[in-house]
């Protein structure tokens, strides 16, 4: 198996793993607060899937410590392409909200990506 494969499985699962805390924690705190914001759900979503997939491309140029850029895209694209296949096989259609999403998603994970490959190893004082 090759290194780019084995980056991506390991940033789909922190991906997977971030996803659900996150997602599963403001469930959470919503269901407890008693008060449901049904306007903002949607963004809620999209910024916390964002926190992910952000994980995630930090997580892969981390571990390759190259291409942080293309390996957050990779993340943010894998990500976009499972919810994706959610929405097309729990029936649902993908409006213009969803192209807003995408890029949310690939620009999360891009930063991430950047951020990962071009962070110092150790600050010397």
């Amino acid at each position: 198996m090759g290194k780019t494969v084995k980056v991506l499985l390991s940033a789909a699962g922190v991906m997977a793993a971030s996803a659900l805390l996150l997602l599963a924690g403001a469930a959470l705190v919503l269901s407890k607060a008693g008060l449901m914001p049904w306007d903002l759900l949607p963004l809620l979503a999209t910024a916390l899937c964002c926190a992910a997939v952000f994980a995630g491309g930090l997580t892969a140029s981390l571990l390759s410590g190259e291409r942080g850029l293309w390996y957050g895209l990779g993340c943010g694209a894998l990500f976009a392409a499972c919810l994706g296949a959610a929405a097309f096989f729990t029936g649902q259609t993908l409006g213009p909200a969803a192209l807003g999403k995408l890029a949310a998603l690939l620009l999360s994970g891009a930063i991430g990506g950047v951020l990962g490959v071009n962070r110092k190893k150790r600050v010397k004082f």
